[in-house]
């Protein structure tokens, strides 16, 4: 139970990171690869716990 209370909290903390980040991102073409960045980021903190489970 623990785990999945940990999961949750830091997919609450990413979620809230990235908003923080992508309004004071300014537009542009360097926004694009931010977004790209972020992105990766976000979907490796999703699949840390099913790599955790598998290995």
């Amino acid at each position: 139970m623990q785990e999945i209370t940990n999961f949750v909290h830091d997919i609450f903390i990413m979620i809230v990171g990235v908003s923080f980040i992508e309004i004071l991102m300014p537009e542009g073409n360097i926004a694009r690869y931010v977004k790209y960045v972020i992105s990766l980021s976000v979907l490796g903190t999703m699949l840390l716990p099913i790599v955790k489970f598998i290995a």
